[in-house]
C-alpha cells in the first residue's frame, strides 16, 4: 500500500468536491444503467462510482503519474449533460452519453486550470489530458497500434497517456467479458501496450513545406487574441469575414448588426462565408504560412471548410491548431439566448486528430490565457 498515493487521491477528490460541488452532485445523480434495462457495460451504475473506480485503477499503478490520475478524474465530466434515456436491444431501456467526451472538455479544462494552484500540472499536460477527454470513446473503435499512433497526431507521449486512460477506463467498468466489444477493447489495449515503445511515429507530411494554411480553432475572446498576436504570420479572422457578409446581406434592410459573436454565427454558416474567406486568404498569397481563425469546434465544420478551400488552394498544405481557453473571459461569446444555443458548438470540442481529419498534415492543441486586465468588448 502506497500511503503517499492514497493521500494524493484523497486530496484530488477533496479538491474536486470543494471546487466543483455542483458538478460532483450531477455526477453522483447521473445513472449509467437504466431501471429495468440491461447493458454489457457499466454495471457499476452511477457515473460517480465509475469515475472513482477509474481513479482507483490509476492509483494502483505506481508508474502512472499525477497527470494520469487527473485524466482519470475528469474524463467523464461530460456525462451528466449528455445522458439520454433510449430504447435499446429487445426494447429494453438504456442510457446513452453520445459526445460526452467533447462535451466534457471545457469543464475539465476549467477544473484543471484551478488545479494548477494546488497541484503541479503543466500547461502541456493539461492539453494532453483535454485531448484524451475529447477522444477517449473514439479511441475504442481503432483497429490497432498503427491507427492509434496516427490518431494521436504522431506523438508517442500522447498515445501513451491515451493508452493509460484506456486501461483505467476499462479497469473501472464492470463489463461483460464475453462480448465482442470487450474482446476488441482488450485486443487494442494489449496491442498498444506491446508496441508503443517501438512504433514509428513518422507520418507522411508531418512537417509540410510551405505554403501552409493553419486553421486556428477556439472561442473568440482575449485569450484567443493573445495567441493570434503571438503568431508570426498573417491572420484571417473568419468572424470578421462573417460580419462583413452579414453586413452585405442585411445592412441595407435595416437589420441591426449583431453586438455579440453569437449573433454573427447564427446569421451565417461557415460555408456561406467560404468564398469571401478565400478572397481574404488570397490577399496574402506568397506568404509561407497563413492562419485562419474561427470557432470550428467540430470535425464537420473543419472538414467542410477544408474541403472547399483545398479545391481552390491546390498547392497548399493544411494544418489545425485548437486553442483551449478558460471559460472566464468568454462572457461576451456565451451571453444571451443566442449565445446559450451556440455555446453548444464550443462545448462539443472535437479536438483535432489526423486519423479523423486526413485533410490536415499537422494537428495540435495549445492553451492560451487572456492577458491580465484584458476585457471583451460587448
Amino acid at each position: 500500500m502506497n500511503l503517499e498515493r492514497f493521500a494524493l487521491r484523497r486530496r484530488l477528490v477533496d479538491y474536486l468536491c470543494q471546487a466543483r460541488p455542483a458538478l460532483v452532485e450531477r455526477l453522483k445523480a447521473t445513472r449509467q444503467l437504466a431501471p429495468g434495462g440491461a447493458t454489457p457495460y457499466h454495471m457499476e451504475d452511477g457515473v460517480w462510482t465509475h469515475v472513482m473506480l477509474v481513479l482507483q485503477a490509476a492509483l494502483e499503478r505506481d508508474d502512472f503519474s499525477l497527470a494520469d490520475m487527473l485524466c482519470a478524474l475528469v474524463h467523464d465530466f461530460g456525462k451528466p449533460d449528455t445522458a439520454r434515456l433510449r430504447t435499446g436491444a429487445g426494447g429494453l431501456p438504456r442510457i446513452s452519453f453520445y459526445d460526452h467526451g467533447p462535451r466534457g472538455v471545457q469543464e475539465a479544462l476549467d477544473f484543471l486550470l484551478d488545479c494548477q494552484k494546488a497541484f503541479s500540472v503543466s500547461d502541456a499536460e493539461i492539453c494532453d489530458i483535454c485531448f484524451c477527454v475529447s477522444k477517449h470513446i473514439d479511441f475504442y473503435s481503432l483497429d490497432g497500434c498503427g491507427q492509434a499512433g496516427f490518431f494521436c497526431n504522431g506523438r508517442r507521449s500522447l498515445l501513451a497517456m491515451m493508452a493509460r486512460l484506456f486501461y483505467c477506463d476499462v479497469s473501472g467498468s464492470v463489463m461483460d467479458p464475453s462480448t465482442e466489444a470487450f474482446k476488441d477493447d482488450l485486443a487494442l489495449l494489449l496491442d498498444v501496450q506491446a508496441k508503443i515503445a517501438e512504433i514509428p511515429l513518422t507520418f507522411p507530411d508531418r512537417m509540410p513545406k510551405p505554403p501552409l494554411l493553419r486553421f486556428v480553432c477556439g472561442a473568440p475572446g482575449p485569450a484567443m487574441d493573445a495567441y493570434l498576436a503571438s503568431l508570426a504570420c498573417p491572420v484571417v479572422r473568419e468572424t470578421e469575414v462573417r460580419r462583413e457578409l452579414f453586413e452585405r446581406r442585411f445592412g441595407r434592410k435595416g437589420v441591426p448588426l449583431p453586438q455579440r459573436y453569437a449573433g454573427i454565427y447564427e446569421a451565417t454558416r461557415p460555408l456561406d462565408a467560404a468564398p469571401l474567406l478565400l478572397s481574404r486568404i488570397r490577399d496574402f498569397e506568397g506568404e509561407p504560412e497563413i492562419a485562419v481563425a474561427g470557432i470550428l469546434a467540430t470535425r464537420r465544420a473543419r472538414a467542410g471548410l477544408a474541403s472547399f478551400l483545398s479545391m481552390h488552394l491546390t498547392k497548399t498544405a493544411f494544418a489545425c491548431t485548437f486553442v483551449l481557453t478558460p471559460t472566464a473571459g468568454q462572457e461576451a461569446f456565451l451571453a444571451g439566448e443566442a449565445g446559450a444555443r451556440l455555446a453548444k458548438a464550443h462545448d462539443f470540442q472535437h479536438l483535432p486528430c489526423l486519423f479523423h481529419e486526413p485533410a490536415f498534415a499537422q494537428a495540435d492543441v495549445v492553451l492560451s490565457r487572456a492577458p491580465q486586465g484584458a476585457e471583451i468588448a460587448g
